[in-house]
């Protein structure tokens, strides 16, 4: 024993991954490369799982927003494979649009995921604009805002207003009290203001005053919506957004098939 006391183990407080490690030692074999990659693997999972706690318990504006930086960072430097951004409800890949099994899920409801969605915008643009999947350029990240069988909403670009307006409140929601959420879309400035803690934005009291605001900016339906020189409260976004609606045949393997309009932010080709 060293002055210190015992020497500590390689791997002695890598998580998850520290028992096949000290299992390697027993049988006189160093532990391999692959197995502290495990044992970092672990614990970033860990680490998220810790983070997601304390993000849903903290409500100081600046401890949570460190929190949630953390978060975003982590689960952007994550191997696709240990973490999908498809465990936060609403995030999926664009080909998930052409995959029959996945569109009958989103009709089936927009919102899944094991993860929570609680993220402020600057946090969602940057998950949204991290890398690319299976390898595919065109295989992007998109963030459903809804879906509407044909027969509901007839009307594309009344479809992608609703979707509009569902962003709007949904973000100013999650900026700091006292903020708002400040952008152009369509190059027309607005600001929308933090609404309060709401159970759901299409509430007559919050959805009113926003569709008067819209309407006096000349923000009208629309198959698509352009949003540049984004700020979420204090923070600023570091991408361009469309907002899109695109109708999808969905056909059931009982049943007729079935026009569905979706929409979904992306990060945007234009600048």
């Amino acid at each position: 024993m060293g002055r210190f006391g015992k020497r500590p183990i390689p791997g002695e407080r890598a998580g998850s991954g520290s028992k096949k490690i000290f299992k390697e030692m027993e049988h006189g074999r160093w532990p391999g490369r692959r197995s502290f990659k495990a044992a970092r693997a672990g614990l970033g999972i860990q680490k998220l799982n810790q983070l997601e706690v304390s993000i849903q318990g903290e409500h100081e504006p600046h401890a949570l927003d460190l929190l949630q930086k953390q978060y975003t960072g982590l689960a952007a430097s994550l191997r696709p494979e240990l973490f999908s951004r498809s465990e936060i409800p609403g995030f999926l890949r664009h080909s998930d649009l052409e995959n029959q099994d996945a569109l009958q899920k989103i009709c089936d409801t927009a919102y899944f995921g094991r993860r929570p969605d609680s993220l402020p915008l600057h946090h969602h643009v940057k998950l949204l604009g991290n890398g690319k999947n299976n390898g595919s350029p065109e295989d992007t990240f998109i963030y459903l805002l809804g879906s509407s069988q044909r027969g509901t909403i007839t009307d594309p670009n009344l479809r992608n207003l609703r979707a509009l307006e569902y962003f709007l409140l949904t973000f100013a929601g999650r900026v700091a009290p006292g903020h708002c959420l400040d952008l152009k879309i369509d190059g027309k400035r607005a600001q929308i203001n933090y609404p309060g803690k709401i159970e759901t934005p299409y509430k007559d009291e919050v959805v009113v005053p926003l569709r008067k605001t819209l309407k006096q900016h000349g923000i009208e339906p629309s198959p698509l919506y352009h949003l540049s020189q984004i700020r979420s409260g204090q923070h600023k976004a570091g991408m361009c957004l469309d907002i899109v609606t695109e109708e999808r045949e969905l056909r059931p393997e009982f049943g007729d098939p079935k026009n569905v309009l979706l929409s979904y932010l992306k990060i945007s080709d234009r600048r």
